[in-house]
């Protein structure tokens, strides 16, 4: 998987930041067979700079799959949010 999430606004103690990450599944089936997924997955991104090299932070996004399920010319699109909330430490 491939991820980008430049940082649109930069103030002094936060930053807040858009882009996304795109994929590609591979699965080979028990019984025979495969699976192939493209994953597209655009979201947003918030951090807090409680000192310069610790920083509280939360994700949210969205997470979308379409490709091959298997089946002759028939094709799955599928999503989910996804949200978390973490710390940083950067080592200096």
């Amino acid at each position: 998987m491939y991820e980008a999430i430049p940082a649109v606004n930069f103030g002094k103690v936060a930053d807040f930041s858009l882009g996304g990450t795109v994929g590609l599944e591979y699965a080979s089936l028990a019984g025979g067979g495969s699976q192939t997924s493209f994953l597209l997955a655009p979201g947003a991104q918030a951090r807090l700079f409680l000192s310069p090299n610790f920083a509280l932070m939360g994700d949210v996004g969205l997470v979308i799959a379409f490709g091959d399920n298997n089946r002759e010319t028939d094709f799955d699109i599928g999503g989910e949010t996804v949200a978390d909330f973490g710390f940083a430490y950067f080592f200096r």
